[in-house]
């Protein structure tokens, strides 16, 4: 991964190697996150069982989806990318 960073021609890129721990950390600050806020609310005593049973989760939960979709957007980009590189290489077009 080291060499990547000093590939000058951006032939090997390492953006799909570093989202999936960017996506790991996401995940874990979220949950951290949720778990603060329902420690939190049994301290304080506040909303009730409702909010620390039903609502805490369902928030720390459905960031994450959101999470992996902006961790996939830049990958399905490269990988279009990689596509189209094949093809041209494929078909022998002249590049610009």
């Amino acid at each position: 991964m080291f060499s990547a960073l000093f590939d000058l021609s951006f032939d090997r890129l390492i953006t799909r190697r570093l989202l999936g721990v960017v996506y790991a950390i996401a995940a874990g600050l979220i949950v951290v996150t949720g778990l603060a806020v329902a420690i939190a609310l049994i301290v304080e005593g506040g909303f009730g069982i409702f909010a620390r049973i039903v609502l805490v989760p369902a928030a720390a939960i459905l960031p994450l989806p959101l999470a992996r979709v902006i961790a996939e957007a830049p990958v399905v980009y490269f990988r279009l990318g990689e596509d189209v590189r094949a093809l041209r290489d494929r078909q022998a077009i002249p590049t610009l």
